[in-house]
């Protein structure tokens, strides 16, 4: 009497593929969460910032982010440039490392160390501050961040930003 025991090569292969087919669905899935998250803890950074510069103004009596700063565009020398890991010893990266820190200063004890917990964005780029106000006069400025592809605004696809009201 034979009597066959085990699988087929034809049926373990089947059932491979259809576990590396039901894995990569999952992945995929996992990577558009994580990227949802990254988005969503960029925007919460950029709300954090703009709440820190709306303080500060009013700590300093109705002043322009531009006077907080001292310059016109902290984000200037970082356009057209692929920020994602940029070094620290960059010219972008400091103009914005000293932006951020006079508006932490400006803003009071609450908001101490905040160049260091908004040093980069989710995805490894700095933080981008223009402090010039719209032609209408209305808000102080934007911040953005140049989002999954790292590239400075003007160029970038997936940039997450918001304008900064007067408060």
């Amino acid at each position: 009497m034979d009597s066959k025991y085990g699988f087929t090569l034809i049926e373990l292969l089947v059932v491979i593929s259809i576990i590396s087919l039901l894995s990569s669905f999952v992945l995929v899935g996992l990577q558009k969460a994580r990227n949802n998250a990254k988005a969503t803890r960029a925007r919460q950074d950029i709300d954090l910032l703009v709440n820190a510069i709306q303080l500060a103004s009013q700590n300093e009596g109705g002043v322009t982010l531009k006077q907080i700063t001292g310059s016109g565009c902290s984000e200037c020398p970082c356009r057209g440039q692929q920020l994602k890991n940029i070094s620290k010893s960059s010219t972008c990266f400091q103009g914005m490392q000293s932006a951020i820190e006079k508006i932490s200063k400006a803003a009071g004890p609450a908001y101490t160390d905040l160049e260091e917990k908004l040093a980069r964005d989710p995805w490894g780029a700095p933080y981008l501050i223009d402090e010039n106000e719209s032609t209408s006069g209305s808000g102080l400025g934007t911040i953005k961040s140049a989002g999954p592809d790292g590239i400075a605004p003007g160029h970038s696809t997936g940039e997450i930003g918001r304008r900064i009201p007067e408060s």
